[in-house]
């Protein structure tokens, strides 16, 4: 295994479906999966009032900048 950012970032195998829908059901159920703390804190998912999966950057542990939206669990698994 290596740390290089070039080859981490070539990287891009697919996690499957079985953790997607871990993922899924977790947040349905009110989970938050991010690290809080000030200013940039790196990528982040959670469910909004609307019961849309968002994805996204996260600033100051709370604000969501232009997250990528999906509709339904469904979708976000695919």
């Amino acid at each position: 295994m290596t740390n290089d950012p070039i080859s981490l970032a070539a990287n891009t195998a697919a996690f499957g479906y079985t953790i997607a829908e871990l993922v899924a059901d977790k947040l349905q159920n009110g989970y938050f999966l991010g690290y809080q703390h000030r200013d940039f804190c790196g990528m982040a998912m959670k469910m909004n009032e609307k019961n849309q999966f968002l994805y996204g950057e996260l600033y100051d542990g709370t604000d969501f900048s232009v997250p990528t939206v999906f509709e339904d669990g469904e979708l976000f698994v695919a």
